[in-house]
């Protein structure tokens, strides 16, 4: 494992003049890469798309549902009772079945978490660095720097350069490409 320095960029033509930069510095070719993190949830992990196998907003649904199911079949019976000598009994069923049939998925709908993500992080006023989930999306440029004098220097270059989002990992970078990145791990942020 290696100590990874990596800063994020909104715009490709940013990234190719920070490896510019950091070849000038010193650093070689196979010890940088950079590439696109697409934004969270979208990294395709799972063969139907996604980070996750099941939204973590909807654990509750089917708890909704069920008491959805219920009132709204309770209410449904009653409405169908009321209107029994205009329908007849087979419409106390259906109106029975289209009350439960609302109530669920009204019910799931309620239960079901629609938080709305905050794309703006909170920074810490702070100088020491900072572990998150949340890495934004951009073009990112990383570079093996497994000595502290090659790490401050790969900071001081990315931070001149208008990189957001440094951050330090381990991880294995060789021939230009970084093998076992991970979008989805703790990222320890960089203070700046």
């Amino acid at each position: 494992m290696s100590i990874i320095i990596a800063g994020r960029f909104q715009q490709q033509e940013q990234a190719a003049q920070v490896i510019s930069a950091l070849m000038t510095s010193g650093f070689s070719t196979d010890e940088m890469t950079t590439f696109y993190v697409n934004p969270p949830g979208q990294h395709a992990l799972h063969a139907g798309g996604g980070d996750e196998g099941a939204s973590p907003g909807a654990r509750d649904a089917g708890k909704g549902a069920a008491a959805g199911a219920s009132i709204g079949g309770a209410v449904g019976l009653a409405a169908g009772i009321a209107a029994l000598p205009v329908v007849g009994p087979a419409g106390l069923v259906a109106a029975a079945s289209v009350g439960a049939y609302t109530g669920s998925l009204g019910g799931a709908m309620k239960s079901t978490n629609q938080q709305t993500v905050d794309d703006e992080r909170t920074e810490k006023l702070t100088d020491e660095p900072v572990e998150t989930t949340d890495r934004k999306a951009g073009v990112l440029v990383a570079v093996r720097a497994d000595e502290p004098a090659a790490q401050h220097e790969a900071i001081g270059v990315l931070q001149s350069h208008g990189a957001t989002d440094i951050e330090c990992a381990s991880g294995n970078l060789s021939a230009g490409e970084w093998s076992d990145f991970d979008p989805l791990a703790t990222v320890t942020l960089i203070p700046h």
